[in-house]
């Protein structure tokens, strides 16, 4: 009997151990995951300073990100795309009076409704004034992809600059 008093403490012991290794893990996965993107901001270079750029921080699910991915941005941006319409997006005017820097981060409104939509990640579009060629996701250099969370996500608020050029992931400072 004594063994078996022994043999249940020790079993009874590890599970406790056990439950609470997991917790651990749970915790540090949960802690991971929020430390992915928190917030976009968008600073206008001083070259397209006196122009009108509208810009769209879109937030996209699994369901809509081929078409948002895709959309070209020359239509996207035309009064009355049914694309633009549809989106759940932030959007900002740089140009005339208008601040050089803005951001979206969690503590705006949209960001609980991206959330409660499942967002996996952030689209933002530029309405960037000259020629360029529609292109599908990074390839057109108006839009950047912005994961939420993963091994690709920006940690933190991601920085972008509007050129001349299209929109510019601006590197973390080290």
């Amino acid at each position: 009997m004594a063994l078996s008093k022994s043999t249940s403490k020790t079993t009874t012991r590890l599970n406790a151990g056990l439950k609470l290794g997991l917790l651990a893990l749970g915790t540090a996965l949960l802690a991971g995951c929020a430390g992915g993107l928190s917030g976009v901001k968008i600073a206008a270079d001083s070259a397209v300073h006196g122009a009108s750029i509208q810009v769209d921080v879109v937030g996209v699910t699994q369901a809509n990100s081929g078409m948002i991915e895709g959309a070209p941005i020359s239509k996207y941006f035309q009064s009355g795309s049914a694309v633009r319409q549809g989106a759940v997006a932030k959007s900002f005017r740089f140009g005339g009076s208008q601040p050089t820097i803005q951001l979206v981060d969690k503590t705006d409104p949209i960001w609980a409704h991206w959330k409660a939509e499942h967002v996996t990640s952030l689209v933002v579009l530029a309405d960037v004034p000259g020629v360029f060629e529609d292109l599908p996701g990074d390839a057109d250099p108006r839009r950047k992809i912005l994961p939420l969370t993963g091994k690709t996500a920006p940690k933190g608020v991601a920085e972008l600059e509007i050129t001349q050029g299209g929109l510019r992931l601006v590197p973390p400072a080290h």
